[in-house]
């Protein structure tokens, strides 16, 4: 099949890019490298363009999917950088639907689970974002499937960009001496998901006949505390220095995924956290 992946430089988007190639896809990107230095096109993909809100100026391929993972994905950065997320995230995804109508393409959004708990420019603008799809799927025919992803980690995650999430920015830190930045009680928690599983599950909605009008939910069901998380970083490195803050903007606990509509499609996730912290 001919793929085109938004976002395909980034953590996910590379790791999925790859995987493709490997089961034989042709892989487009698109892409606007705002990572800086960490971001990667996987050899044998083909990088057709540089920025999502613009669609138009992408020429017009039958592709069979378009996985759209493009996104300012930071809850806490994105205060800070309000006009460029929702131009990103709203935008960007109305640009890609567009395309796909246009061209009879597929889509898979990549939502966030922080739509079910978070208040915060990205969550907004993801929520928006889920909408424009329920609106081009049930108003304008796209065939549109919504994913929705939970603390995705594991080998090729961000480390030095300031899009880094805790574990990558967590080792960075270790990398260069610095105290690991620990925010309000460490309470919060998060089913963290491996990058295996994640891209596991991307690849089975593509193949599967099986319908979520909801969004799937791609979570683990087993949720560490952002202590718990310490408590292990501290176990491998044993003379850890921590830095209290105090809480972050947009800062949410999510127990668990919301559902269990996943085990439909045969997804099921691995907690491999210890062990891969074990192995850093």
């Amino acid at each position: 099949m001919k793929i085109l992946v938004t976002g395909g430089c980034g953590f996910i988007g590379h790791a999925l890019c790859k995987k493709l190639l490997e089961e034989g896809h042709e892989v487009h990107i698109v892409d606007n490298h705002y990572i800086g230095k960490e971001a990667k096109i996987a050899p044998g993909a083909k990088f057709v363009g540089g920025d999502v809100r613009a669609m138009e100026n992408i020429s017009d391929k039958p592709y069979d999917w378009i996985y759209h993972l493009a996104a300012f994905s930071r809850v806490n950065l994105s205060y800070e950088e309000q006009n460029y997320t929702f131009s990103t995230n709203i935008d960007g995804t109305k640009s890609v639907l567009e395309y796909a109508k246009r061209n009879g393409c597929k889509v898979i959004f990549a939502s966030s689970s922080s739509v079910h708990q978070s208040v915060s420019p990205y969550s907004t603008s993801k929520r928006i974002g889920e909408e424009l799809c329920n609106f081009y799927r049930k108003g304008l025919g796209v065939n549109i499937t919504i994913v929705r992803l939970y603390n995705v980690y594991g080998p090729g995650e961000l480390v030095e960009s300031h899009m880094a999430a805790l574990i990558g920015k967590w080792k960075n830190q270790i990398n260069n001496n610095i105290p690991l930045t620990y925010y309000n009680l460490g309470t919060q928690l998060k089913p963290f998901t491996h990058i295996d599983d994640v891209i596991g599950g991307l690849l089975k909605l593509i193949k599967t006949k099986e319908i979520n009008l909801g969004g799937w939910e791609m979570g683990n069901t087993v949720s560490y505390s952002v202590h718990n998380v310490y408590e292990m970083f501290r176990n491998r490195f044993p003379n850890l220095q921590i830095e209290k803050k105090y809480k972050q903007l947009g800062e949410y606990s999510i127990g668990r995924r919301k559902d269990d509509e996943v085990i439909r499609l045969g997804w099921f996730p691995k907690d491999r956290l210890k062990e891969y912290i074990n192995s850093l």
